[in-house]
């Protein structure tokens, strides 16, 4: 058995930028539109399962031959969505707050 991948997935996520990489190829990977129609029209759960496992397996093997540049670039990618991501969650939490707040201490009626 070829232990090569499982070493340098285990590298990934000790390294926070490379696993910022990784995470941003997965998603991409699994959210190509032919993937998800094959995933889709499936009905077999073993057979959806085994159809995830051999695309993760794809998707390893291309991140592995991936240049640093390439990683770095990922990387960078995962960071802005991930910002973006925490920023439109704080402002709906504040938004949730205050609705939750008017619901309940409504304002007195004139």
């Amino acid at each position: 058995m070829n232990e090569r991948p499982h070493v340098w997935s285990n590298g990934t996520l000790q390294n926070r930028r490379l696993y910022e990489a990784w995470s941003t190829y997965l998603f991409r990977g699994l959210k190509e539109r032919t993937f998800l129609t094959r995933y889709q029209g499936l009905s077999d759960v073993w057979q959806k399962s085994r159809e995830v496992g051999t695309k993760i397996s794809q998707l390893s093997e291309e991140f592995a031959k991936l240049s640093d540049e390439e990683k770095d670039q990922l990387a960078a990618d995962c960071e802005v969505e991930l910002k973006t991501g925490l920023q439109i969650l704080t402002q709906e939490k504040k938004a949730l707050r205050e609705l939750i707040s008017l619901a309940a201490d409504p304002p007195a009626a004139h």
